[in-house]
């Protein structure tokens, strides 16, 4: 096995040296890391990550302990666990098979290995066996799910609750006869929930009984055949999804009626039928909270008490089932074609299913939709638009019924999007009018495998004296696209240009300037005589954009599908863009070296739109029925995943959605922070479509060197000033 001192004498370098650029330290200079790291090649050199973590005296990874990885409580948990981690740490996964004897064998071998932290779901009786064993401070092993005695830290979702949860629907079905087939109550967790549930029971329903059946995971298909044995169920609770599944399987083998009623303590929504009823645990935000606790180095932070992971019945989904008694009525949706609309058009079919009410949606282009919505005659029989926050506060008023006109159930659902600077997605001149859809925000998207590649870095170092860093700022951004632009190699990935601009639509040429001009802190609407930019604010703007192309690839093209396709082609190292044309790119082969930072400046522009009612439509219920099941958690949550976007509060808990799109962490952290000036100081709408077309070729102007930048300004200042004229109101 080839050692350091082999790829130090192969490199002419010093033992140090070698050191330095495996460690990714020190101030080495780009001919000696190239040596190295040639050598290294060459000898087919594997660093030893437990030598590391030994020489460091603490290890750096995670050990996690299960009784199976089979189950979906397990396989979600430890899922989430790796989302989490993202291949930042190393996960080794123990399964003990719920075995006292395989637990504490495995104890052994974790002795003698170094975890920086321990998560178990233990079968063990007491917590004392982990620490004498493991020797480790309490704060690094965490116990989930069981609860050993003398267990010093303890994370799992709340079954007392779940148990007063699913006691309450029962108390208000017909069910009388109520089986519980739990988990082996000699685990704390599993008599909490039983003895929680026959309480509850007791006190709203004392006319039913309820029978309890625990088995271990290993017995509990044969357990399931005693609930068929005698006397039927009206309705069984299953502590877990096998134990669901083996309650299916032995009513279709050992009797001969219908399977009861089931509820279910889940890991995600697998309802749908009328008889299963799914009470969601979330295993996987669980697992990932630990894991995303762990990569913060916060072990201590992680939850002291139950709670984690409740979501419950979904409310929305639910009550669709009583709904059907509504008349067939087909509600009609006026849409740009997007990603959030292809994924609601697949969910669809099972609206219909459940609630009897057809929505149509019919999809138009840009211009094909803002020409819908300037004519009266042709929005007669539309009930519903999805309309840009650009021009939300000018169309509205227009074409739109105040949401309290609708009943307040409909008027409510804003409530669902509070605390996340959603105000322009919903209100106009103070009155709520839409419902955010599928909002968006600007984000720098970027190759982090290029900005920490240790080449790169010291050649940045060297030719600017400064570290190689995610730009915060224009001048730093335009730095950093001039050197890869310097170091463009075509067709080698890691030697991309730096950034591209699109130059063949006015509209998004108009979007990338309005980006740097609000980055110096420039304002379109100033005072109610209508939108200017300021001249001094717009004309530095100008020629930074301007000369951003003697350094970035310049795209004909009229949309962002074209940049976007370079940068899933390693063809850019940086892109400017709204997070939601992001959400494919969260699939290709690029997504591994995906970074996401603020854009330069911190001040993005808001994209995505909204949805109202038409004021020609009456169907009030239909469409209170179909905004509450749109707007629910587990279709929002089903959107986002089918590669649409969505506001709802859900989906940052979700971990298979926080681990495809992960910049939505930025988003929770500030919401949406941005601007879009669609309307005047007093808040009147204004025609941002228009404003922003006139804005674009005028810049276009100044790009093909026709005006100078400070004659384009005035030329769009005087075309601004004709709309405001001509409109009153633009």
């Amino acid at each position: 096995m080839p050692t350091i001192k082999d790829i130090a004498r192969l490199a002419g370098v010093s033992h140090g040296t070698v050191s330095n650029v495996l460690n990714g330290r020190g101030n080495v200079s780009v001919k000696k890391i190239n040596a190295v790291m040639d050598a290294a090649r060459q000898l087919d050199y594997k660093p030893n990550a437990q030598a590391r973590e030994l020489r460091a005296g603490k290890g750096t990874g995670i050990a996690v302990v299960l009784p199976d990885i089979t189950s979906e409580r397990y396989g979600s948990f430890y899922t989430g666990i790796t989302q989490a981690l993202s291949l930042q740490a190393e996960v080794a996964l123990y399964l003990t098979d719920d075995r006292e004897q395989n637990e504490r064998r495995i104890l052994q071998m974790l002795a003698a290995k170094q975890y920086r932290l321990v998560v178990s779901v233990s079968c063990l009786p007491q917590a004392a066996d982990y620490y004498d064993l493991l020797g480790q401070d309490g704060a690094e092993i965490v116990f989930v799910y069981r609860q050993p005695e003398g267990a010093e830290r303890f994370v799992s979702p709340d079954f007392v609750q779940a148990a007063h949860d699913i006691a309450q629907e029962l108390a208000v079905s017909s069910a009388s006869r109520i089986g519980l087939f739990c988990e082996e109550r000699r685990y704390p967790y599993a008599e909490q929930f039983a003895s929680a549930l026959q309480t509850r029971l007791a006190l709203l329903r004392p006319e039913s009984t309820l029978t309890i059946y625990s088995s271990s995971q290993a017995e509990s298909y044969r357990t399931a055949f005693a609930f068929f044995a005698a006397e039927p169920f009206d309705a069984i609770v299953a502590m877990d999804s096998e134990k669901a599944d083996d309650l299916r399987a032995a009513c279709r083998l050992g009797s001969e009626l219908a399977c009861p009623a089931l509820y279910v303590l889940s890991g995600g929504a697998k309802g749908g039928e009328d008889n299963l009823h799914c009470y969601q645990l979330d295993a996987m935000q669980l697992g990932y909270g630990i894991g995303d606790g762990f990569l913060n180095a916060l072990p201590r932070s992680m939850p002291e008490q139950p709670g984690t992971g409740n979501k419950g019945f979904d409310v929305a989904a639910k009550s669709l089932l009583f709904q059907r008694e509504i008349s067939r009525h087909v509600l009609h949706f006026a849409s740009l074609a997007n990603p959030s609309i292809t994924a609601l058009n697949k969910l669809l079919p099972g609206f219909r299913r459940q609630s009897g009410i057809d929505v149509n949606i019919t999809t138009y282009s840009y211009d094909e939709m803002f020409h819908l919505l300037e004519e009266p005659d042709q929005q007669r029989d539309i009930d519903i638009f999805r309309v840009d926050v650009a021009v939300l506060a000018w169309l509205a008023p227009r074409l739109m019924r105040p949401l309290v006109t609708l009943g307040d159930g409909v008027a409510s659902l804003a409530t669902r999007f509070s605390g996340q600077a959603l105000e322009k997605y919903i209100f106009c001149g103070g009155t709520a009018y839409a419902l955010p859809f599928d909002p968006s925000i600007q984000l720098l998207f970027y190759r982090r495998d290029l900005l920490e590649d240790p080449v790169i870095k010291r050649m940045f170092y060297e030719q600017f004296g400064d570290e190689l860093r995610v730009p915060e700022n224009f001048s730093d951004f335009d730095r950093v696209s001039a050197f890869f632009a310097r170091l463009h190699q075509p067709g080698n990935r890691m030697r991309p240009m730096g950034a591209c601009a699109i130059t063949g639509n006015p509209r998004l040429i108009a979007t990338e300037f309005l980006l740097r001009y609000y980055a110096l802190s420039g304002h379109l609407m100033r005072d109610e005589m209508g939108p200017q930019l300021e001249p001094v604010v717009g004309c530095r703007a100008l020629e930074q954009y301007i000369g951003q192309f003697n350094h970035v690839r310049e795209l004909p093209g009229g949309w962002w599908s074209e940049s976007l396709a370079l940068f899933e082609q390693d063809g850019v190292a940086m892109l400017n863009v709204f997070m939601n044309l992001f959400n494919d790119v969260a699939h290709s082969p690029v997504a591994p070296s995906l970074g996401y930072a603020p854009v330069p400046g911190n001040v993005p522009m808001l994209g995505g739109g909204s949805l109202g009612v038409s004021r020609h439509s009456r169907k009030d219920r239909q469409i209170a029925v179909f905004f509450d099941w749109l707007f629910s958690r587990e279709i929002s949550e089903q959107i986002a995943l089918l590669g649409g976007n969505s506001a709802h509060p859900a989906i940052y808990d979700n971990p298979r959605i926080i681990h495809s799109h992960p910049w939505l962490r930025l988003v929770r952290a500030v919401g949406y922070q941005g601007v879009r000036e669609s309307s005047l100081p007093d808040g009147k709408g204004v025609n941002l479509h228009q404003i922003e077309l006139i804005i674009g070729q005028g810049v276009m102007k100044s790009l093909d060197k026709s005006m100078k930048p400070i004659e384009a300004i005035n030329y769009i200042n005087s075309k601004l000033r004709v709309l405001q004229n001509s409109t009153g109101a633009p």
